[in-house]
């Protein structure tokens, strides 16, 4: 046995009282009024998305939408979003407001009449003018009703009833008998009766003739019985005129039984009648002017619908059944109502403890329910009271409550264990770890009772006592939750550690580092087949069987996360409380369910909307939630105690299919009704799609999954979100697809999804991309082949500029060798000749004088090498200069007149070596055959550039020559023409004898 010193247990105390601290704080949220009659009410108005507070009808068509008119127009309702529609933009209205909302309950068109007696009518969806609209002359219309026949029956101001044929288009007054005055109220009943308030006087038509009801009092309201009669409010009496209200049945226009007495004072206009309606149940609901709401049933009487807030203040106008036994009402400038009967009986503790939070329940076998406080002790319900139970209490902190097979009552509080005994509680001492702090309890098959203490685990049984400590396996004492499954072992759950088993004598760890709540649990379950479920705070749901651990969470359906608790109802139906109401779910959908396989699961969901208090539950330790001999499961709800027949909370109501209620592509709307098919130029650069399916009674519990086939190819899971959104969806063609699962459990697709088509822009289409990619395709072919090509002729430049050089190279070689080796040759042959002995003074003389010539010619031919080779004489302004002092000096010793005609402002153009040295013999040689042939006294020397074509032209006035006796294949002319031709150019000549002669030399730059 394992025990603690006293600091230890004062610690354990002080965290145990700081994890019960945080299981209560944190959870106060505002609730929905919750009436005491057993029913809720739920308020919109113009915060909450409401259009306008003032609402003259209301409507109900079969799709599932609720229609409220007003002066605003025609708003539609799917029980989360408004839609408002004004009346200017309704085919066959006026910008007027609504008079009437009707509806033909065989076909489902819905009637609208404006004030001003136009008419659109809703078929299929789609809005229509009917045709037969016409403006009425008979003052403004006050009310609309439908009679099955196929005619619509309007009452107006100035006293006259109009019936319009709707399938002909014919109107017709009807109005004989009828009293004089406004008409302000027409209805038609069953047995296709017609009632008409006229004048403050009750009329109905028979047989063509308005007949007067017995009525003596001035009537302000009518309403249809459903065995055939009619409901009439009246005002108190003549004395007391427009005060107080009288309430009668009439049936065959004789007067049946008033219904008093009456809840309200006679003698004030607050409790005029404005509105009357008989629900499916046969009770008959009063709108009252400013004292709220009333209801009369037979055998009860009139009772007031008790209400939190400013309904009983407000004037109450119309009123429409709706599904699931709900009423809606409007209340002029307070909004629009649902009243429903509540799914969930809220319980509160006496007044003076209200505060106070419930964190647990217990049903006792004496049909009691106990149920724990966190500072106010104990209470036991019965007989619809509260009595609170505290004698013997040491602690008022109760967590945990526990009855036992023998109808021992255990409480567990933050100091101690306690047993329910002869009236009192009397404190369990003995071991010293049940004065600690409980907070879980449970009794095994072997009548052994477990207590989670803050000082480890004990067993109880008769009066024995075993502790499990850290000797045991117990190595932390937060203790949460005690069990034992269907093998007879003990489940502990320690909290910040998991979950912990009995075998045999000692505690083990069970799936360690296995699953992700094991630090979180809350709660445990054990089910007959062997497994164990656990319910964490903020992992969700888990089940052990075996050694496998199965998850469910939020992405599976899973209303919350945080969960507070688990119960089974009679029928083995899981419920779980949480920070998000209180949910449930049969056990074969849970185990059948495989994530990435199927839908996300559907859960009964109880919510605010639903009775409850608020929608985060409470609870400390387990067990929590309890369930009763007559079936009922009650849950702590903070500070109420909610309790619920668990058949009747799986009625959701009908679920409707899916549907798509506007597109909006930038910016612009496309709405309901018109959305078969949408095709859209692009871009399209945001697409918006509002869906819904219409739920008046439990919208929050729908969930929605969508697709948009042609970009997606699984289901997307929204959740209750009601819109999607698409940016920048490429040009093509699409389906958006949606569908909504609800209480029912199944999920129902929309009948027809939405077809979307972006036509792409000229550039976007195939076509056109195809073109675009050929010719792509083509340019970069073409890119490609430039470079390479580039690339090439840049390798056959450099090639050819390295065959240039070594043709430079050579041809400098063999003019050293041709020039300067022949020169040196004949000089040293003269030099020799003159150094003989036997060589004459003459003869030294004259080799003196020719070796001094030939050194002349040497210093010429290596100038000329060096002014070949030299790159800055590569321009075509220094070629000329230079071919024109060669011209000058060449002539100037042959006696031959040189005149130069050079063009003005020669171009700076690169000219390379080859090119340069070409151009120079060719002048020397044409030169050169001039002064040995001519004969000439002048010679021209002309030198032009014309579109880069240079141009050389030698003209002397020599003695000239027969050009066709020129023998072909001459060496002299074809050495000119083969050395221009390598230069790209060419070379032509033109003499007469006794003329002269012309040499023509071009060269391309």
């Amino acid at each position: 046995m394992h025990s603690l010193g006293p600091w230890q247990r004062d610690l354990s105390r002080w965290c145990w009282g700081a994890a019960l601290l945080l299981a209560l704080t944190g959870y106060s949220s505002p609730a929905e009024p919750t009436v005491s009659t057993g029913f809720s009410i739920r308020t919109w108005d113009t915060e909450k998305g409401l259009p306008s507070d003032d609402i003259t009808a209301l409507a109900r068509t079969p799709d599932g939408y609720l229609w409220i008119g007003g002066a605003a127009g025609l708003a539609r309702f799917d029980g989360i979003r408004f839609v408002l529609l004004p009346t200017n933009q309704l085919p066959g209205l006026r910008a007027s407001p609504i008079a009437g909302l009707v509806v033909d309950d065989i076909t489902g068109v819905l009637w609208v009449a404006d004030r001003t007696g136009a008419f659109t009518r809703r078929r299929q969806g789609r809005f229509e003018d009917p045709g037969f609209s016409q403006p009425l002359r008979v003052g403004a219309v006050n009310s609309v009703a439908w009679r099955r026949n196929g005619t619509l029956w309007l009452g107006t101001e100035k006293g006259g009833v109009l019936s319009i044929d709707t399938a002909q288009g014919q109107a017709t007054f009807v109005t004989n008998g009828l009293p004089a005055g406004p008409v302000t109220q027409i209805l038609c009943g069953g047995q296709e009766q017609v009632w008409a308030l006229a004048n403050e006087k009750v009329v109905r038509l028979a047989g063509g003739l308005w007949r007067e009801v017995g009525v003596t009092l001035p009537a302000r309201a009518i309403a249809a019985s459903r065995d055939g009669g009619l409901w009439v409010a009246t005002v108190s009496g003549y004395r007391l005129l427009d005060r107080g209200a009288r309430v009668f049945k009439f049936s065959q226009e004789q007067a049946g039984s008033e219904l008093e007495p009456y809840p309200w004072a006679q003698d004030t206009l607050r409790s005029k009648i404005t509105s009357l309606w008989e629900d499916p149940q046969g009770r008959l609901w009063a709108g009252t002017r400013n004292e709220g709401v009333f209801y009369w049933q037979a055998g009860a009487g009139w009772q007031r619908l008790t209400t939190e807030g400013p309904l009983a203040q407000l004037p109450i106008t119309p009123m429409l059944e709706g599904d699931e036994g709900s009423l809606w009402f409007a209340s002029q400038r307070g909004g629009l109502h649902r009243l429903m009967g509540s799914r969930v009986v809220t319980l509160r503790l006496p007044p003076a403890v209200q505060d106070s939070f419930i964190l647990t329940t217990c049903a006792a076998a004496d049909g009691s329910i106990w149920v724990g406080t966190d500072g106010a002790g104990a209470f036991r319900y019965r007989e619809g009271q509260f009595e609170q139970e505290t004698n013997g209490l040491t602690n008022l902190q109760v967590g945990v409550l526990f009855e036992d097979r023998q109808t021992n009552l255990w409480a567990g509080t933050w100091a101690g264990l306690h047993r329910w005994r002869d009236g009192r509680f009397e404190r369990v001492t003995n071991p010293e770890p049940l004065t600690d702090a409980v907070l879980g309890l449970t009794e095994d098959k072997a009548e052994n009772l477990w207590v989670c203490t803050g000082s480890g685990l004990v067993r109880l049984h008769g009066g024995e006592a075993k502790v499990f400590g850290k000797d045991e396996g117990i190595e932390h004492f937060y203790l949460r939750a005690v069990v034992e499954d269907a093998a007879g072992r003990i489940c502990v759950a320690i909290t910040d550690r998991g979950l912990y088993r009995l075998e045999g004598k000692d505690f083990s760890r069970v799936g360690a580092n296995q699953w992700s709540g094991a630090a979180r649990i809350r709660a445990l379950l054990p089910d007959a087949g062997g497994a164990l479920w656990i319910a964490t705070s903020g992992e969700g749901l888990f089940r052990l069987a075996g050694t496998e651990f199965r998850h469910w969470s939020a992405a599976d359906g899973l209303p919350d996360d945080v969960l507070h608790s688990l119960i089974k109802d009679a029928d083995g139906n899981l419920w779980m409380s949480s920070n998000n109401g209180i949910f449930g779910c049969p056990l074969r959908d849970l185990e059948s369910y495989q994530r990435g396989r199927d839908r996300p699961l559907l859960f009964w969901h109880l919510t605010p909307a639903d009775g409850l208090e608020t929608k985060v539950c409470s609870g400390a330790g387990q067990p929590v939630a309890a369930r009763s001999a007559d079936g009922r499961l009650w849950f702590p709800n903070q500070r109420s105690l909610a309790v619920f027949d668990p058949r009747q909370a799986q009625r959701g109501g009908r679920m409707w299919p899916a549907v798509i209620e506007e597109v909006m592509i930038d910016g612009v709307i496309h709405p309901a009704g018109k959305l078969e098919e949408i095709t859209v130029n692009s871009p399209a650069s945001r697409i918006e799609i509002h869906y819904t399916s219409p739920n008046l009674s439990t919208p929050e519990q729908l969930r929605f999954r969508h697709r948009l086939a042609g970009s997606e190819q699984n289901w997307v899971e929204a959740g209750d979100r009601r819109v999607v959104f698409y940016n920048q969806l490429p040009p093509g063609k699409y389906e958006f697809q949606v569908m909504a699962g609800g209480p029912d459990g199944q999920w129902h697709e929309s009948l027809t999804g939405l077809k979307l088509e972006i036509l792409p822009r000229w550039w976007e289409r195939r076509s056109a991309q195809a073109a675009l990619a050929i010719c792509l395709l083509a340019l970069v072919s073409g890119t490609v082949w430039s470079l390479e090509r580039a690339r090439s002729r840049r390798r056959l430049l450099r090639l050819e500029a390295q065959r240039a050089t070594e043709r430079e190279r050579r041809r400098i070689a063999q003019d050293l060798h041709d020039d300067l080796g022949t020169s040196l040759t004949e000089i040293n042959l003269m030099s020799e000749l003159a150094a003989r002995p036997s060589a004459s003074a003459q003869e030294v003389k004259d080799k003196l004088g020719g070796i001094a010539e030939k050194s002349l010619e040497m210093v010429r031919a290596l100038d000329e090498i060096v002014w070949a080779v030299n790159p800055r004489n590569d321009t075509l302004p220094n070629l000329v200069n230079y071919l024109c002092l060669f011209a000058q000096d060449f002539l100037r010793l042959s006696r031959i007149q040189c005149r130069l005609e050079v063009a003005d402002s020669l171009p700076v153009v690169a000219l390379n070596a080859e090119q340069r040295h070409t151009l120079y013999l060719v002048l020397k040689e044409v030169l050169a055959n001039s002064v040995k042939h001519s004969g000439a006294r002048e010679l021209w020397l002309r030198i032009s550039l014309k579109e880069s074509l240079l141009t050389l032209a030698v003209e002397d006035d020599g003695c000239g020559f027969d050009a066709g006796q020129v023998r072909a294949g001459r060496n002299g002319l074809t050495n000119l023409q083969s050395r221009m031709t390598a230069l790209g150019g060419s070379c032509a000549f033109q003499s007469r004898v006794g003329k002269g002669t012309m040499v023509k030399l071009e060269m391309p730059l």
